[in-house]
């Protein structure tokens, strides 16, 4: 996200958020100090990109009253945290005796559409 005041947004959507909801992010990071080669998708010049380091988007998160429970550097690991997260959380609903729909499943409309011949 090339946001000049992540401050200001992570405020806003912790704002709307109800509480005890889940924030998640996937965002492009300065991992070291290597500069960026310009222009990139979301700069032009070092003077236009707004990326913060992992530490800079963890203490924008942390002052705008989110607590970070995850963090993975690489998509890979993030998908496969998210994915082992939903097993963990399923498995103990069922233990309860609570069965959720899968992901993406929803209630079926009867159809209303008919195939001649």
């Amino acid at each position: 996200m090339n946001i000049h005041d992540r401050e200001s947004l992570y405020a806003e959507v912790a704002r709307v958020l109800r509480p005890g909801a889940a924030f998640g992010i996937y965002d492009v990071m300065r991992g070291n100090a290597n500069p960026l080669d310009y222009p990139v998708p979301w700069a032009t010049t070092a003077e236009t990109s707004r990326v913060l380091t992992p530490e800079e988007t963890r203490a924008s998160l942390g002052g705008a009253g989110f607590e970070v429970t995850a963090y993975a550097d690489g998509a890979r690991a993030l998908a496969l945290a998210l994915v082992v997260r939903e097993y963990v959380e399923r498995r103990a609903l069922a233990a309860r005796g609570v069965w959720p729909r899968p992901p993406g499943v929803g209630q079926r409309r009867p159809s209303t559409t008919t195939s001649r011949r």
